[in-house]
């Protein structure tokens, strides 16, 4: 049955489930649930573990907690109000793919995303980004992709890796707080970043096939790491560019 759903802690029992192979709910209609994890529970997804549900939700009630450190791939996250925070962990390489909320205002979580080498893909149309735990708050490989608005957050965000825009239909983000890139710093064709008056910076490699948009009069850009290379096939504009680099590191414009 294509609107089945597995409740973790009511009717699995003990009240953990580990996955290590393949869940596929890609039959399940937009807002069908997947998995619920009730008060309690654990679910944990294997590294070799696939959730496929392009279209569901996956629910981590209060007191309950999720891991992947595979492959996740759902239409929304949700936690829920009211009692202990539930806790949702991307771990070390692991991918979460999501087209709708992640546990938004109404259903919130603590959302862990700074594991190394872990990547959030926000892959719907209009979306908000999550602002993930940590001091500051870090994601570790962040992609904004699909198409449409996507909202960035009035907080400071550090993503230690790779901040990507791949949308492939019209993709824009607008700056509401700094960003520090330990990576590479990506627009693809039909992407928009508007950088806001704020101090960003990039450790890494910059390219630029998209649209980059400088506030006017100010703002900065600061290029933080060693012999990095600012590319791409559209000319970019910043209104400040810092090049903070020591004797014998390079910036090489290709």
């Amino acid at each position: 049955d294509a609107n089945s759903e597995i409740d973790v802690a009511a009717n699995v029992n003990p009240a953990s489930l580990t996955v290590n192979g393949t869940l596929d709910g890609t039959a399940q209609a937009a807002g069908d649930r997947i998995i619920r994890v009730s008060t309690g529970g654990s679910l944990t997804v294997g590294a070799t573990g696939i959730i496929d549900a392009p279209n569901s939700r996956l629910e981590v009630r209060d007191g309950a907690s999720a891991t992947n450190d595979g492959t996740i791939t759902i239409g929304e996250l949700r936690g829920r109000a009211g009692g202990t925070t539930p806790v949702f962990t991307q771990g070390n390489n692991s991918t979460l793919n999501v087209s709708g909320a992640v546990c938004d205002a109404a259903r919130p979580c603590t959302f862990n995303a700074s594991a190394a080498g872990n990547t959030v893909n926000y892959n719907g149309a209009a979306q908000t980004v999550k602002v993930p735990s940590g001091a500051p708050a870090t994601y570790y490989h962040l992609t904004l992709s699909g198409s449409g608005v996507k909202t960035m957050p009035a907080t400071a965000m550090t993503v230690a890796g790779n901040f990507t825009m791949s949308g492939a239909l019209a993709t824009s983000a607008t700056a509401a707080a700094a960003l520090t890139v330990g990576g590479n710093f990506t627009l693809a064709a039909l992407n928009t970043f508007t950088a806001g008056a704020f101090l960003h910076s990039v450790a890494g490699n910059w390219s630029n096939s998209g649209t980059f948009t400088a506030a006017a009069g100010a703002g900065t850009v600061t290029f933080t790491g060693l012999n990095s290379t600012l590319g791409g096939t559209t000319a970019t504009t910043f209104n400040n560019l810092i090049l903070n680099k020591t004797a014998g590191n390079n910036v090489s414009m290709v």
